[in-house]
């Protein structure tokens, strides 16, 4: 009961001064190189910077290139899906490879580009001139790494074809006065990696100086969901597409939200309801998660990780456990959800089997196509030649004719098809086993919450409720 009434004294003192005076917003987005710089990361920057404007906060994008004429994002063209390089781009590469474009970012208000050195710099002199106590947002839309030898250490990919790692995250960081708050939303691949900017260094078990937190995507050692070359956002199940839908108001495509928000009522919309609502509405394959979280995940002694039973039913873990069971059809038995996800998993390898073979199959039949088209225009298979471009300017009609007359054409279409049918569905049996893995892990959540208010110590109260009150926090009136 003790621990019950310190961990609410604290949450309350820290609320109070949850809401700074000033506040600064740091988006960075793009890929780390032009082919992997997708139409989507574009679309989520652009269309959070809407967001954003919404508050009355010093707002800064970083994307890509920045403001140049280096054209920095890569998408699929729709308007002319059926032209005549359709037949070429699948012998030669893939059926869509054809709508391939390149342009330069339309984010904006862009403060600069997100290359190493004028990245870090711009972020560090913007936070070393910030006020005490200000708060401070700092958003990523783009791809990250994993560090295979230490997760602590993941990065996130930057123009150019560099790496920022957490380490060096952290070191910018701390620039910001030691008053200050940062929150930090991570939806890139490993991104669960960041969560020891909460700490004084990566290797650290002291929480920093300044009050931080954050979300995440996926864990340190998963790829998250996200990264499309085609702008149809209805496809859209990024972390960032779910997360901020409550800031905004509304789903991506302006829909009104399937489930209440505002969870405490109080007429706003806090990051870690955001975030709860993310895990409810979400139907991606990622599991994501929050610093207070991992923080939980992180204390859970040894000889309580193997417990089962003893639930806190009152958790906020465990209403959304019971919403997801409800919602999938699912249940809340541990060993049923173990079944199906065994059955899942036994889907997932066998249609991964069947991608590899299709695979193998396409790449049989397009060599024997391109063995018959060498035969009439070897200058196909020299392109950064003027005789492969002449050819295309004046044979390209008898050119697709002749591929799509081939005997063995129907045929690779037909595995080209195939292979993208295989992937949707690994896709969705991805997704429906992250719901399964979204059920267990509330369930643990609102077991550990449990746990933790009988064995925490009162030094690990003080530093749960410190990542609560921060992910508390408002970013503005939902209006």
């Amino acid at each position: 009961m003790a621990k019950y009434l310190l961990l609410f004294l604290l949450l309350f003192s820290l609320a109070k001064s949850i809401h700074a005076d000033s506040s600064v917003i740091i988006q960075v987005g793009g890929g780390n190189t032009i082919s992997n710089s997708q139409g989507q990361i574009e679309d989520n920057v652009e269309w959070l910077s809407k967001i954003l404007k919404k508050s009355s906060n010093t707002i800064k994008n970083y994307y890509a290139a920045g403001n140049t004429e280096e054209k920095d994002v890569a998408f699929f063209d729709d308007t002319d899906s059926t032209d005549l390089m359709q037949p070429l781009s699948r012998v030669f590469d893939f059926g869509d490879a054809h709508r391939l474009r390149f342009k330069i970012n339309g984010v904006p208000e862009l403060s600069g580009s997100t290359r190493k050195d004028e990245l870090s710099k711009s972020i560090l002199n913007l936070l070393n001139a910030t006020d005490k106590e200000s708060e401070i947002l700092i958003v990523f839309n783009g791809h990250g790494d994993l560090n295979e030898d230490d997760v602590r250490y993941n990065t996130i990919k930057v123009w150019g074809d560099e790496k920022l790692d957490v380490g060096e995250v952290d070191g910018i960081l701390d620039s910001a006065h030691a008053e200050s708050l940062i929150r930090f939303v991570f939806p890139q691949c490993y991104s669960g990696g960041f969560y020891h900017l909460i700490y004084e260094d990566p290797e650290s078990n002291e929480l920093a100086k300044q009050n931080r937190c954050g979300f995440f995507a996926e864990s340190p050692y998963d790829q998250s969901e996200g990264c499309s070359l085609n702008t149809n956002k209805e496809e859209y199940r990024d972390y960032s597409t779910y997360f901020f839908a409550p800031l905004n108001g509304a789903t991506r495509n302006g829909q009104e939200l399937p489930v209440s928000v505002d969870i405490n009522n109080d007429g706003s919309v806090s990051y870690r309801e955001s975030h709860i609502y993310a895990l409810m509405v979400g139907e991606s394959k990622d599991l994501s998660r929050s610093s207070s979280e991992m923080y939980l995940e992180e204390w859970t002694p040894w000889y309580l990780r193997w417990s089962s039973g003893n639930e806190d039913e009152k958790s906020i873990y465990w209403s959304i456990a019971e919403y997801l069971a409800s919602k999938h059809d699912l249940g809340m038995d541990r060993q049923l959800l173990k079944n199906m996800k065994s059955e899942i998993q036994e889907n997932i390898v066998n249609i991964k089997q069947l991608q590899q073979k299709t695979e193998e199959n396409i790449e049989e039949v397009s060599s024997s196509i391109k063995l018959d088209i060498k035969k009439y225009w070897p200058e196909l298979f020299h392109p950064y030649t003027l005789s492969y471009i002449s050819t295309l300017n004046k044979d390209i009609e008898t050119v697709s004719s002749y591929i799509q007359k081939h005997k063995d054409y129907p045929t690779l279409v037909s595995l080209q098809t195939d292979l993208t049918r295989f992937q949707g569905q690994e896709l969705d049996y991805q997704r429906k086993k992250a719901q399964i893995d979204k059920i267990t892990r509330m369930k643990l959540l609102a077991r550990l919450t449990n746990y933790f208010s009988i064995y925490a110590t009162d030094k690990e109260v003080e530093e749960y409720s410190r990542l609560l009150a921060c992910e508390n926090g408002v970013f503005f009136k939902n209006n």
